[in-house]
């Protein structure tokens, strides 16, 4: 199991990177459908999602005004370490950018 946060801009390019260690092809379908979710329960206080990526089921929370989303994924124990180190690398590349107005 692995838990932690994640950028909330960065999320999909995670989910993609994890998908990628199971052999899963990760596509717009499939974001559209996470993204539904948290949509779906934006006018409670956290929003929830939970999908299966072959083996490895993701749970996600985070506050409806956005910024970061927790993630706990549980899955094949050999695969944290890949987890872990495609988590890192994203979260290196710094806080994203504030939109201009």
């Amino acid at each position: 199991m692995v838990a932690d946060w994640v950028f909330e801009e960065r999320l999909e390019l995670f989910l993609r990177a994890v998908s990628q260690f199971v052999g899963y092809r990760f596509d717009q379908t499939d974001w559209l459908a996470i993204t539904t979710q948290l949509e779906r329960n934006s006018e409670e206080s956290v929003v929830r999602a939970t999908y299966d990526l072959a083996t490895v089921k993701v749970e996600l929370e985070g506050d409806p005004d956005g910024g970061v989303v927790s993630f706990r994924l549980d899955g094949p124990q050999e695969l944290e370490e890949r987890i872990l180190g495609a988590h890192a690398a994203i979260q290196l590349l710094g806080e994203p950018p504030v939109p201009s107005t």
